[in-house]
């Protein structure tokens, strides 16, 4: 887990390939705690809002958190999501199952998530995620684990592309 601050000082410049090759083929940002805002918009996370009142709704680059997903150099089809130490994506809150979910890079390049049978759910652009059935995640998928954690999904294009236009500015 890497603070979007210093991932985007240090990755902000480089391309999708780049990113793909350097770090990884796909990255989680955790925004926050979910707060119950299980109908956010893709827009909530592109803006510079930092007032407390709105926290819930709109997110400020500052305190997001990314995980990159499936590093090159592993072979790595699958990346668990849980509370447990040897979590790929790991959520330290009770609300989050020690083993929650997984995403899954599929060989034609795109990104499935399924939930794995977690106590408090799953939940992917306002659908709950039904137990160990696949749903295509793309970039900018909000994600929403255990009604607890909220976050972004990106694929290598769309990170470069969030590095580039949101995030970037804010910490060059």
């Amino acid at each position: 887990m890497i603070p979007l601050p210093e991932f985007a000082r240090k990755y902000g410049r480089l391309s999708a390939q780049e990113l793909s090759e350097k770090i990884g083929a796909a990255y989680f940002l955790v925004t926050g705690e979910a707060e119950n805002n299980t109908n956010a918009k893709k827009e909530d996370f592109w803006t510079e809002e930092t007032d407390e009142e709105a926290r819930g709704q709109r997110i400020s680059p500052k305190h997001v958190k990314v995980f990159p997903l499936f590093p090159p150099g592993e072979d790595k089809l699958m990346m668990s999501v849980g509370r447990a130490r040897r979590s790929d994506v790991r959520l330290d809150t009770t609300a989050i199952s020690k083993f929650h979910a997984w995403f899954t890079r599929h060989a034609d390049g795109h990104f499935t998530l399924q939930d794995a049978e977690s106590q408090n759910g799953t939940v992917c652009d306002g659908q709950t995620v039904v137990p160990k059935q696949p749903i295509e995640v793309e970039g900018g998928s909000i994600i929403v684990f255990g009604e607890a954690i909220e976050g972004l999904f990106h694929d290598a294009d769309s990170m470069a592309i969030y590095l580039k236009t949101v995030a970037y500015g804010f910490f060059r």
